[in-house]
């Protein structure tokens, strides 16, 4: 619910405004803070960038100009994840990943090649058990460096986008090591997407009852 509330009330703010705070949101999201106290975090600076705009300044007027001191600052002061919301987080993650690539997996090969057993190769090796944790660690790379260097971010996705390609390529010269329905392989993700993301969901309205945000703003 904070979620979408802060959704909403971002879309009043302009694009630099949205920009600040979706950067300090993205630092904030490669450290051990709580989704939860990253969002009430999240929400106190909306409300600091919708008080500056109706006295004619930015957001940029408000906060100070190091932006990864402000944020280093923020994370010291926050509520840490419990190891219980890392796992969920990671699982999450991960399984919606693996969701992801079973769908486009069931339309290539239902559509494409009419076919519905997929050869489970070194490419889909790489892409179904290497991908999912090692796109989320360059990603809290990206995200850690997002202030100091806007290359970062695109140096860690060409960097992964070359290894997604070399493991295809490898495919080409390596058979199969078993197929597998691809109508069994969403089923299988798709299931355990859905009870990370209803636990992830319970937990997170768990934290939020705890702390009864509705009645501090």
């Amino acid at each position: 619910m904070l979620k979408k509330e802060n959704k909403l009330s971002t879309e009043s703010l302009t694009e630099n405004e949205r920009d600040v705070i979706k950067k300090t949101q993205k630092y904030m999201g490669s450290s051990n803070v709580s989704e939860f106290d990253q969002q009430i975090i999240h929400k106190e600076l909306i409300g600091i960038a919708l008080t500056a705009q109706k006295n004619g300044e930015s957001i940029s007027d408000e906060l100070i100009d190091d932006y990864e001191a402000m944020c280093d600052g923020l994370v010291e002061s926050a509520g840490k994840a419990t190891k219980k919301e890392r796992c969920l987080v990671l699982g999450k993650y991960i399984s919606r990943n693996l969701l992801m690539f079973s769908l486009v997996d069931l339309t290539i090969t239902t559509y494409l090649f009419d076919t519905i057993l997929i050869d489970f190769d070194i490419y889909r090796m790489f892409v179904y058990c290497v991908y999912p944790v090692f796109g989320l660690v360059l990603e809290k790379i990206a995200n850690k460096h997002i202030f100091s260097s806007s290359w970062t971010d695109m140096i860690t996705w060409i960097s992964l986008a070359a290894l997604i390609l070399a493991a295809w390529f490898g495919s080409l010269y390596v058979f199969s090591f078993f197929k597998i329905h691809a109508f069994l392989l969403t089923l299988i993700t798709g299931v355990i997407f859905t009870c990370f993301h209803i636990a992830h969901y319970k937990y997170m309205e768990k934290q939020a009852s705890l702390f009864h945000w509705a009645d501090e703003v």
